[in-house]
């Protein structure tokens, strides 16, 4: 997923969202402390979350007429804003269960 952003007009920032969320489960598998990695991840979705928001919001006046699938085109941007808007939550609500999880098994 991470190689796949590299495409974006701002890589760099959606390749630290996804780069970092994928290495907490990774890093938690090596037994290695990694709620300030967690921490960090949690912030970069939040980020991501809040800037895409816009382009989630505008796809909800288009929902009806168009598919997220569709081909992103210079006149129809939410589209993509929307794909990443859904790719940041879902991201923060998996890494949010995992730490759940992780911390449920930690008190054993």
């Amino acid at each position: 997923m991470v190689v796949v952003q590299l495409n974006d007009p701002d890589p760099l920032f959606w390749v630290s969202v996804y780069g970092s969320c994928a290495l907490v489960p990774a890093i938690a598998f090596l037994h290695i402390n990694n709620k300030p990695l967690f921490y960090i991840s949690l912030v970069l979705c939040a980020i991501a979350i809040s800037v895409s928001f816009g382009g989630a919001l505008e796809y909800t006046r288009h929902f009806s007429e168009e598919s997220i699938l569709m081909t992103m085109s210079a006149h129809k941007l939410y589209l993509e804003e929307t794909r990443e808007f859904f790719g940041a939550l879902i991201t923060l609500l998996l890494i949010s269960v995992h730490q759940f999880i992780l911390s449920k098994q930690n008190t054993k």
